[in-house]
């Protein structure tokens, strides 16, 4: 991989095939990049995360109401003039293959990029993306994933020795000694050379495959600490949508020091 790195020719693969999610009463089984938060899809946060570093080429492995997705994404390009030159494909990927296999199906249109992103359609974080691909191309290995500190959904009790009674409770904390696989990755095209990457509808990239890189000493990690949040439930989806306000402010208050300024 050269060392001049040039993002808007680097392919963006979103995983966005699985079973979906129920979010509300009314909005029925949906793919989790097709919840809304403050009035987007998830899908528009991680292209709109990716598009502001020089990703311009998406493509989206899509399966359980891929119609969703594709209607969505002839709808971005009218809506949001940001996204125009943006280039998106929609493949069709099978409703029931998990990761791995869908990873496998793109390989043509990957073609001789040397390097590619992946993510998930239903995480979203504020990873520096542009230091996380001068991170992967100076360790020179075949993949990168960002790991994070995973957080407890549950509060600990304060319990002390032997004592049973309890002294209090702890904040849900996060544990700051530990990492997690944050699902975003980096990986030199040669990951398609593997026998454990195939198009089996059983083939999952985070066990055998990443095992299999890991075997071959090949895999790094390039660790982030700032906001990453999956979407599993709805208090994931208020996390989530609490933060893109505090960018959004945070933008604004930037834009209006720059005005003064001017």
């Amino acid at each position: 991989m050269s060392n001049k790195i040039i993002f808007n020719e680097i392919p963006v693969v979103i995983l966005s095939g699985g079973v979906g999610i129920r979010m509300g009463k009314d909005e029925g089984f949906i793919p989790k990049s097709m919840v809304e938060i403050n009035k987007h899809p998830l899908l528009f946060y991680i292209m709109s995360h990716y598009g502001a570093s020089g990703f311009k080429r998406f493509i989206i492995c899509g399966g359980h109401r891929i119609d969703t997705i594709k209607k969505y994404v002839v709808r971005i390009k009218k809506d949001y003039p940001v996204s125009l030159d943006w280039r998106i494909e929609v493949i069709n990927t099978g409703v029931e293959n998990m990761t791995g296999s869908r990873v496998a199906q793109i390989r043509e249109r990957i073609g001789k990029c040397p390097v590619f992103c992946l993510t998930y359609g239903d995480t979203i974080s504020d990873v520096n993306l542009q230091e996380l691909l001068s991170f992967h191309s100076n360790q020179k290995k075949m993949g990168t994933l960002v790991a994070v500190h995973p957080s407890i959904r549950f509060r600990i009790l304060g319990l002390y020795g032997d004592e049973d009674t309890i002294r209090g409770f702890s904040a849900k904390p996060i544990l700051q000694n530990d990492f997690i696989n944050g699902g975003y990755y980096v990986f030199n095209s040669t990951i398609f050379n593997l026998d454990s990457l195939k198009t089996d509808s059983k083939c999952i990239l985070e066990t055998g495959v990443l095992e299999d890189i890991v075997s071959q000493n090949e895999l790094c990690a390039y660790r982030h600490t700032g906001f990453w949040q999956n979407l599993d439930t709805e208090r994931d989806r208020e996390k989530i949508s609490e933060w893109l306000n505090k960018v959004d402010q945070l933008k604004r208050k930037q834009n209006a020091t720059c005005l003064k300024k001017g």
